[in-house]
């Protein structure tokens, strides 16, 4: 139901295992599929729901985003920040739905401009914790604005912590990411 659903804008902290390299099969979205992968199901954590602030390229298969295969992407980060740890199997979506913008201050304008934008979107994301099922889930966001958006549209009464960490893609090394973000996450 997830990925009829929510699908275009939203995904699991589950990836395929890197291989050679650290960007290797993170667009292998097979890993979602409980047909192919028979532990998907006992892996998946929707008591914590990892925020992005929006897309920044259309989702052209359901459940692909957070799993961008292409060079500029940097989503490689997150499975290794939170691969082996209580997060792995996270819910993952964004805040603002269906909003495709590369720059967050782009973004964050303007939902200035247009706050229906962040309401329509504070709507759908109410909706997918109903549908998961959970209530208060834990929140991480990634990066302020996303924070920001998220404390601003959801009461305090929608979660049971809300943490901001790094974004991935900050100018970080993936080992150091995960340090910091684990670190931010405790």
């Amino acid at each position: 139901m997830i990925k009829e659903k929510h699908g275009q804008y939203a995904s699991w902290a589950v990836w395929a295992a890197a291989g050679d390299t650290a960007t290797s099969n993170i667009g292998d979205i097979g890993v979602l599929d409980p047909a192919r992968n028979p532990t998907l199901l006992a892996a998946l954590n929707p008591k914590v729901v990892m925020l992005g602030l929006n897309i920044s390229r259309p989702v052209l298969e359901p459940l692909s985003n957070f799993h961008d295969k292409k060079a500029q992407a940097k989503d490689f980060k997150i499975r290794h920040a939170f691969t082996g740890t209580r997060f792995y199997g996270a819910y993952m979506t964004d805040v603002l739905k269906f909003f495709v913008e590369v720059e967050s201050s782009k973004v964050m304008s303007t939902v200035r401009k247009r706050p229906d934008i962040l309401q329509d979107s504070a709507a759908i994301l109410r909706e997918e914790f109903r549908d998961l099922g959970v209530s208060q889930p834990e929140l991480i966001a990634f990066g302020g604005y996303a924070a920001s958006l998220a404390k601003k549209v959801l009461s305090p009464t929608d979660y049971s912590s809300l943490v901001r960490v790094t974004h991935y893609s900050h100018f970080v090394g993936q080992d150091n990411y995960r340090s910091e973000v684990l670190s931010q996450c405790s």
